[in-house]
Order: structure tokens, then C-alpha cells, then sequence
């Protein structure tokens, strides 16, 4: 009796399944769409009806095979079923109009199902792969930067960050380009910055320079945005000089002992 039900219970008649899921790329822009491919090679039509194969996204359950679960999952998502090669069957995966949420992963289960007289008795996890949904950031700086003069007592340098993505203070740092010196928010020798959250996706930083000397206008400054997984964004400025012009500043003066000797030549004439 043992022996009859072992039999009448179908299932593949092979030790492994392979279940490969990649994209493109892992990295997508906001608005953009992502397709995700889950590929089972070397299974025939027969051996592939035997398995369910389910979507999740940051596990939230999508499909039954490539069927979308909800009307409101198929306003998010699509799924295709292609088979480039009788033995192999691949199932894309669209999100739609990438948003800042998507960013986690998408995950293939595949399941064998057992039957017996035709019915399903159980599912059986053979395989399980994730792909990650990484969004770019649209990452801007917006500095201000004027003339400084030497021997003044200070210069400021302000830049606005501004990041779709998210970012915070501690993602910052400022470089000097002579010294290969890093700054995070504090205060140095003749250097203090600071920075604040103006929002989620807006910081202010500022690097102030206490005494301005001739060597800061030969010197470059980057601001540094370190972000997720190494990857490192800088934005460099070189501080402008103020020249004092000696012979601008000097024709005024002259103009006005003109006017004086003009003046006196004029009563005299009177």
C-alpha cells in the first residue's frame, strides 16, 4: 500500500531545479522602469507545468506564475512569460514608474508541485533568487562662492545639496585640494564647518575660512557627497580673488585737484 501511494504521488524525476534572476542593471533612475528576468534552463514543457512560480517584491506576494495578483498590482507591475529555447522558460518582471519606495528587492520562488489523481497535495520550495532595485539620486549642488581679499578676516563658501534619493549631513564632507585634508562638520585650524537638514532631500553646508591668506587662492575645495555603496560624488570650487586696482583708486583723486586747480584758475580769470 506504501509502495501504490509513493507511486501515485508525481513530482520531477531530477535532484536539482536551477533558478537564475537578473536585471540589466541594478541601478535605475526615478521614473524609469525596472524588469527583473527569473530563468529555469533545461526543464521540458512537461517538467515545467510541474512547478508554481511566484514573485515577490520586498515580500509582497505579485504573481502566480506570471499572473498579477490584484488589479491593483497590475497598475504597478507587468509580468511576460518567454521561452527563447524549448528547455528553458524565463518570467520578466516590470515595475512601473520606479519611485523611492521600490529601492529593496525582488525575489523568484519556485515551487515543485506534488499531485496525486491529479490533485495538488503539496508545493515544494526548489529554488529561491533576489535581484536588489537601486535608485539613483538626483544629486545637484548649488554653491555660492563670491571674491575674497587677502588678510580679510573671513570667507564663506555655502552649498545647497539637493539629492531625490534622501541625504543627510553625515553623507558630507569637504576636501582641500593642496592638503588632501578631509572636513566633516567641526571646527580646524582656520577652518569651521557646519551643516544642516533643510529637508529630507536638501542640505546646507558651509566651510568658512577664519583668516584669508594669499595660499587659499591657490588652493581648491571639493564638497563630497559619500553615498550608498561607494558611490562618491565631488563638486570642486577654487576660492576667486579681489584684486585691488592702485590706479583706479588713484584717478578720483586726481580728478578732483583738477577740479580744485580748475576752479581757482576760473576766480582768477574773474
Amino acid at each position: 500500500m506504501t509502495l501504490l501511494y509513493f507511486m501515485s504521488m508525481q513530482g520531477l524525476v531530477r535532484s536539482t531545479i536551477t533558478v537564475n534572476v537578473a536585471s540589466q542593471s541594478t541601478w535605475v533612475n526615478y521614473g524609469d522602469n525596472y524588469t527583473a528576468n527569473c530563468n529555469i534552463p533545461g526543464l521540458d514543457a512537461l517538467e515545467i507545468s510541474q512547478l508554481r512560480v511566484e514573485w515577490f517584491h520586498n515580500g509582497q506576494r505579485l504573481t502566480s506564475q506570471c499572473l498579477l495578483l490584484s488589479a491593483e498590482i497590475k497598475q504597478k507591475y507587468s509580468c511576460i512569460t518567454v521561452t527563447p529555447e524549448w528547455n528553458n522558460i524565463s518570467l520578466l518582471l516590470t515595475v512601473k514608474n520606479i519611485q523611492k519606495s521600490d529601492a529593496g528587492n525582488l525575489t523568484c520562488e519556485v515551487y515543485e508541485r506534488f499531485t496525486e489523481n491529479e490533485t495538488v497535495v503539496r508545493n515544494e520550495l526548489v529554488g529561491v533568487k533576489s535581484v536588489p532595485i537601486q535608485i539613483r539620486g538626483n544629486l545637484k549642488f548649488k554653491c555660492t562662492n563670491a571674491c575674497a581679499i587677502v588678510n580679510k578676516k573671513r570667507h564663506m563658501i555655502m552649498c545647497e545639496v539637493y539629492d531625490t534619493g534622501g541625504i543627510s549631513c553625515n553623507t558630507i564632507l569637504w576636501k582641500r585640494g593642496d592638503t588632501g585634508e578631509n572636513y566633516s562638520p567641526g571646527s580646524y585650524n582656520n577652518i569651521n564647518v557646519t551643516c544642516k537638514e533643510v529637508t529630507n532631500s536638501t542640505i546646507e553646508t558651509t566651510l568658512g575660512i577664519q583668516q584669508v591668506t594669499a595660499e587659499y587662492f591657490k588652493t581648491s575645495f571639493s564638497v563630497i557627497y559619500n553615498g550608498p555603496l561607494s558611490r562618491t560624488i565631488e563638486y570642486h570650487l577654487s576660492i576667486p580673488e579681489e584684486y585691488s586696482n592702485p590706479a583706479a583708486a588713484v584717478q578720483p583723486f586726481l580728478a578732483l585737484i583738477y577740479s580744485i586747480i580748475l576752479a581757482a584758475i576760473l576766480l582768477k580769470i574773474q
